[in-house]
């Protein structure tokens, strides 16, 4: 276990020295700063924590299918295309499915559209509802605490994970 300590340590040490990974980790950090400029709708709490959505009205569409939603993957991999679609709420064996997009044009242009036959943006008592809904979901989400690994089986998983990783080769100056 010490030699297994020592050289999880060691290819952590090296893993850093490598500039296409120090590349990778500044395209990242831009990243979280754009969206952080931007907002993408999720409003921070004191804490910085993500509390909720912000609430605007008239951007969940709601799908009747016909039959009842078999392979949920291929439902939502067919609506991701779709540019203007957020969020996509789809449970396996639901007839309805709940389809939230960037703003309320989107919303309207999606309902408007002959992708599905049968679709209505919600609006009034039944948009509020939804809301509640999902910042419910959200916060049993993110209240979940997760088992933290220890000992043994935080090392056999950290040496899983080195064994699994693509080993690159510098290129050597002669």
């Amino acid at each position: 276990m010490k030699k297994l300590k020592t050289h999880l340590q060691t290819i952590k040490r090296t893993q850093w020295t490598h500039p296409h990974l120090i590349e990778q980790e500044k395209k990242k950090e831009e990243e979280a700063a754009k969206s952080k400029e931007d907002g993408g709708g999720d409003v921070k709490d004191k804490d910085g924590n993500k509390a909720s959505i912000e609430f605007v009205p008239g951007v969940i569409v709601r799908v009747h299918l016909e039959e009842p939603l078999v392979d949920v993957k291929v439902f939502k991999s067919e609506l991701r295309h779709k540019p203007n679609v957020k969020y996509i709420d789809a449970q396996e064996g639901a007839q309805d499915a709940f389809v939230r997009c960037i703003n309320p044009e989107e919303a309207k242009n999606l309902a408007e559209s002959k992708v599905f036959p049968q679709c209505d943006i919600l609006k009034g008592e039944e948009e509020v509802l939804y809301w509640e809904k999902i910042d419910y979901d959200r916060k049993v989400k993110f209240s979940m605490k997760t088992k933290t690994c220890r000992g043994r089986n935080k090392l056999l998983k950290k040496a899983e994970k080195a064994l699994g990783k693509h080993i690159r080769f510098d290129s050597m100056e002669v």
